[in-house]
């Protein structure tokens, strides 16, 4: 995440081997959070012929201003670039419920698709239910102000009370969810988006993945990003849950495949194969 503050050669190369990684996977389409570096991104995603979302995230409790809704290293990118940019959310708990609400309101005035890290960690349950915690005190060196007031909700029931929960809307984690949760997830079409190993690095808990599956929980795989895993194959992550679960591959197909095109808008040319449709196998 702190890859802009070194050296333009270092990025370059992180960048380069990170885009390696994909390559080796197949993978055809890349949901990114580029808020740093997004002209350097996408040159060399081009250069791999590898589709992209870019998402510019929302972070911190002040409001800065900036392109409509987006942040200034998007400011001065073509036109041809930004309709293929969007805004997320990082957390409930790590940016103020006004900004999580404006970037759900320009994206969803767009069509576009909103990221939010959800229900991640026991620590943003606590904070956001009681209002205590040693999360809560972390933060609040940094990101939380000293006045903080917690909505006394936990991260799915207060992220539905803002408003951030519709079709297009991909949520991040989703470790600690209960089945009511699960069933307002369900109601507004949210999409999961599963990160085993991430989860196991961080040390977080597991998902509830038979239960999503039980209750109809739309689902999908990342990676969460090389800060908290070992690599951006997303065949590693169904690897991972296969051994715990019985899945058929069908399932785990629909989860790497047409469930993450359609929650990012792109399912009219990937996603399935379809006479028309692009498509990256080997």
């Amino acid at each position: 995440n702190d890859l802009d503050a070194r050296s333009p050669e270092i990025l370059q190369d992180a960048l380069l081997g990170a885009v390696r990684q994909l390559k080796a996977g197949n993978t055809a389409h890349v949901a990114d959070i580029s808020s740093r570096n997004p002209v350097l991104v996408v040159a060399e995603l081009e250069q791999a012929k590898i589709g992209y979302t870019l998402f510019s995230e929302v972070f911190g409790y002040s409001f800065p201003q900036g392109r409509e809704g987006l942040g200034e290293a998007f400011a001065f990118l073509p036109e041809a670039i930004l309709k293929r940019v969007s805004a997320s959310g990082h957390a409930l708990y790590s940016t103020h419920p006004r900004r999580l609400q404006t970037a759900k309101t320009w994206t969803r005035d767009l069509g576009k698709p909103f990221a939010l890290h959800l229900a991640e960690h026991e620590g943003e349950v606590e904070m956001l239910t009681s209002g205590t915690g040693e999360f809560l005190e972390l933060l609040k060196a940094r990101v939380v102000p000293g006045d903080y007031s917690s909505p006394g909700l936990t991260p799915v029931r207060f992220a539905d009370r803002l408003g951030l929960l519709d079709e297009r809307t991909l949520a991040v984690h989703g470790v600690h969810v209960d089945e009511e949760e699960m069933e307002l997830l369900v109601r507004h079409k949210v999409t999961v988006c599963l990160c085993p190993r991430s989860n196991e690095w961080i040390g977080v808990g597991h998902a509830p993945v038979e239960d999503y599956r039980r209750k109809g929980v739309r689902l999908c795989l990342g990676t969460d990003g090389l800060s908290s895993n070992h690599d951006l194959d997303v065949w590693n992550e169904a690897l991972h849950l296969v051994v715990e679960h019985e899945l058929g591959l069908l399932e785990l197909l629909r989860w790497l495949t047409l469930n993450p095109a359609r929650v990012l808008g792109i399912s009219n040319h990937l996603g399935s194969l379809t006479p028309g449709k692009l498509c990256r196998f080997s």
